[in-house]
């Protein structure tokens, strides 16, 4: 029985090796079938706003609402428009967001400002003026609107 026991790893081992050693070993690299940017849901953002205002908004066919709408969460990508009577084909790009306006039958594009950062008021160098004396020409003397030169009051 000792002697079955110590034999007990060598057979395990052989086994082992008849089972996994039969299969063909591939050097080549399995390629993901998925990554972490396929679990992200890519959303953009819609406003929509008319004059007059109430008309209704129509996202590829689904009413989304009647203006103005804003921020309404879009999903990225092409997508058709109708406010109104007026329709147009949009791309809705991942992460941004689109502002349109109906005005006067036509459907046009509000340019998003972005917002710049301010300065602090320690990086802003302060502007010294150097003050100037006034005075009435080369000879040093005062202008001629100076009141006590001109007792007739000053001259504007």
């Amino acid at each position: 029985m000792k002697s079955f026991l110590g034999l007990l790893p060598l057979i395990a081992t052989g086994i082992f090796m008849l089972v996994f050693g039969s299969m063909p070993a591939s050097g080549e690299l399995v390629q993901p079938t998925r990554t972490l940017e396929d679990g992200e849901i890519k959303t953009g953002h819609l406003s929509v706003f008319s004059e007059p205002p109430k008309m209704d908004v129509y996202l590829d066919g689904e009413k989304i609402g009647v203006t103005p709408v804003f921020s309404h969460v879009v999903s990225s990508g092409k997508h058709l428009l109708q406010v109104g009577e007026v329709g147009k084909e949009l791309d809705i790009l991942s992460g941004k967001l689109q502002q349109l306006s109906v005005y006067k039958g036509r459907l046009i594009q509000i340019p998003v400002k972005t917002k710049q950062p301010q300065k602090s008021k320690s990086d802003e160098k302060p502007v010294i003026e150097k003050e100037q004396p006034e005075t009435g020409g080369d000879k040093g003397l005062p202008p001629p609107n100076y009141f006590p030169l001109n007792p007739k009051g000053p001259i504007y």
